[in-house]
């Protein structure tokens, strides 16, 4: 991908994100902004390494060495809109938190937003997710 077809691919990105955020009644104006700026100047692979480094939308280990996200409620949204814009990466938001960072706490937030998985009641999610930190947290 060059640097003209990563700026049109991170500008459908941000679109669908703030259509879908609207829908629950956020607006996130600066969600990968910093990237339309950068691509032209590091090109997509520096520039996803600066972004991931200073987006409040990613996760990363706290003071504590805990993994966190301070904004969660754009993290949940850039990662459920991304299955409309990237053929990549097809996942919901809910999978793609239980295999990359199920311990930061982000079940409260699907629930609020109606992003959990229909085909189970909270009971099981809760213990899908439980069983997923566990898992992670031992292997850490």
């Amino acid at each position: 991908m060059n640097r003209l077809q990563a700026i049109k691919y991170t500008m459908a990105h941000r679109r669908a994100l703030n259509k879908l955020a609207k829908e629950h009644g956020f607006y996130f104006p600066f969600h990968d902004l910093d990237k339309l700026f950068l691509y032209p100047i590091f090109g997509k692979k520096l520039t996803g390494k600066i972004h991931r480094l200073y987006s409040r939308h990613h996760e990363r280990p706290n003071k504590y060495g805990v993994l966190d996200i301070k904004n969660k409620y754009e993290a949940a949204f850039d990662w459920e809109s991304s299955r409309f814009t990237k053929p990549d990466k097809q996942e919901t938001a809910w999978e793609y938190w239980l295999r990359a960072c199920p311990e930061v706490d982000m079940f409260w937030i699907f629930a609020e937003l109606d992003m959990l998985p229909k085909d189970k009641n909270y009971i099981e999610l809760q213990q899908t997710a439980f069983a997923k930190k566990e898992m992670k947290m031992r292997c850490a």
